[in-house]
Order: structure tokens, then sequence, then C-alpha cells
């Protein structure tokens, strides 16, 4: 993991729990805030992870549409729907919230597997050598 990202992972994991405490309260607005940064703080761990910087919502999408390795979806997607919800002319429904809430958790999932899932595998294989060094 590189420098900063176990930081952005944080931010994400309070937005992520705040929006759930916003919802549980009725506090339909502030809960759609807090998914919404959640999604931009798991986009933000990518990037960073791919070396790049970008501090602009605008800039954050375009640098996730244009990754391989391959896109990570549903934090882009999640992050498009957001953008959309922030956007729209009518006040958006608790079902709104749920949903949103719900696209955030897979965008921090996906974030964080796509972050750790290298060193993931790689212990996987070191607990098989040392497995068949000990003849296990």
């Amino acid at each position: 993991m590189k420098p900063g990202s176990d930081k952005i992972f944080a931010r994400a994991d309070r937005a992520l729990a705040r929006a759930v405490e916003h919802m549980s309260s009725g506090a339909v607005d502030r809960a759609l805030e807090r998914a919404y940064h959640a999604i931009v703080y798991a986009a933000r761990a990518v990037l960073n992870e791919e070396g790049e910087r970008a501090r602009s919502h605008e800039l954050i999408l375009e640098r996730l549409s244009v990754l391989t390795r391959p896109r990570p979806r549903a934090t882009y997607d999640a992050m498009v729907a957001a953008l959309r919800l922030r956007e729209a002319s009518e006040v958006p429904s608790l079902d709104d919230c749920a949903a949103l809430i719900g696209a955030a958790h897979s965008a921090v999932a996906e974030a964080r597997v796509r972050v750790l899932g290298d060193r993931v595998e790689q212990g996987e294989n070191n607990d098989r050598s040392h497995q068949s060094d000990s003849g296990e």
C-alpha cells in the first residue's frame, strides 16, 4: 500500500459509518453527502495507488474511466450515480439514499481489494511455499 492510502481508507470508512447513522436518523441529505464522500475517498485511494492525484470530482471520475487492470467498475458506477443524484432537481428519497449507501459500500470494498489484492495473493503464495518447504 502506498503512503497515504491507509488514511484515505480511514476517511472512507468514517464517511460510510456517518452515512448509515444519518440515514437511520432520517437525515437523508446528510446521509447522501457522506455516502458521496465515501465513494470519492475510495476513488482517491485507487488513484493514489496508481500514483495519481486528482482533486476535482470530475477529474477523479475522468481518471477512473481510463484506468486499466481492470477499471474499478463499482467505484466508477457509484461515483456516476452520486453525481447524478447531486445534480438532480428533485429531492432524493430514502430509497435513493439506501441505494447510494449500498453503492458506497461496494466502492470502498472494491477499492480495498484492488489496493490490497496483490498483497493478499503474495501472502497466499508465501504460505504455500512454506508448506512445501516443511513437507506439509
